[in-house]
C-alpha cells in the first residue's frame, strides 16, 4: 500500500471524518442516582469524555483534512503544475484559511500570522446528540429511563463532535461541521480543477 497515493490518502481522511459521529449511544449516557434519605434525584448527562479527549480528536480531524494542501501541491508539481495555483484556491477559501490557521495553532501554540486574519480558536468542544447524521432526517426519537438507564432510539440518532470556531474577539465564525464539511468541498473541486485524482 503506497500511502502517498491519493486514493489512499481520501480514503483515510474520510475515515476520520467520519470519527466524530458515534452510533454507539450507550457509552456516552451517564445516569447517576443520589439521596438524601428522604429524596431521590437522578442524573442524566450526556457526552462522558474529556475535553482534552474531545479536542485530541477534533485536532486529528483538523490535521488530516489539512495535510491535504502539500500532499495536492506535492502532487500537482510532480504533474508539471504550478503549485501557486493551488495556493490561490486555498486564498479564495475562507474555511481553508480557518483550517490551516487552527493547525498550525495547534502545532506552534501561537499564531505569528493568521491566514484568515481571524486567528481563529475552538470553544464549547464537546459530543451532543444528534437526530441526522450529514443528511435530512424525517423522524428520529432518543427515549431513556433515569431508573434503569435503559434507553431506545428510533430514527438515525448518533453522538457528534461538536465545536464552535470563534475569532480572536470570541465572535462565532461556524461550527465544527461546517469548517469541515466547507473545506473538504473546497478540497474536492481543487481535486477535480486540477485532475488530481
Amino acid at each position: 500500500m503506497n500511502i502517498n497515493e491519493i486514493k489512499n490518502r481520501m480514503e483515510r481522511v474520510y475515515l476520520s471524518i467520519g470519527q466524530r459521529l458515534d452510533r454507539d449511544i450507550e457509552k456516552h449516557l451517564k445516569i447517576k442516582h443520589e439521596s438524601d434519605g428522604k429524596h431521590g434525584q437522578v442524573t442524566i448527562s450526556f457526552g462522558g469524555k474529556e475535553k482534552a479527549e474531545n479536542s485530541n480528536e477534533i485536532f486529528a480531524i483538523i490535521s488530516n483534512v489539512t495535510k491535504l494542501k502539500d500532499h495536492f501541491k506535492n502532487l500537482y508539481a510532480s504533474k508539471g503544475g504550478d503549485v501557486k495555483l493551488i495556493e490561490s484556491d486555498i486564498e479564495s477559501s475562507e474555511y481553508l484559511k480557518l483550517l490551516i490557521d487552527l493547525d498550525n495553532q495547534e502545532k506552534h501554540y501561537n499564531l505569528k500570522k493568521s491566514r484568515s486574519g481571524k486567528y481563529p480558536y475552538l470553544d464549547r468542544i464537546g459530543r451532543s446528540l444528534s437526530i441526522k447524521a450529514g443528511q435530512p432526517s424525517q423522524k428520529g426519537s432518543f427515549t431513556v429511563d433515569p431508573f434503569t438507564g435503559d434507553f431506545k432510539t428510533e430514527g438515525d440518532v448518533i453522538v457528534i463532535l461538536t465545536a464552535d470556531i470563534k475569532d480572536k474577539a470570541g465572535v462565532k465564525i461556524c461550527s465544527f461541521d461546517e469548517l469541515i464539511d466547507k473545506s473538504m468541498e473546497k478540497w474536492g473541486e481543487v481535486i477535480k480543477k486540477y485532475n488530481l485524482i
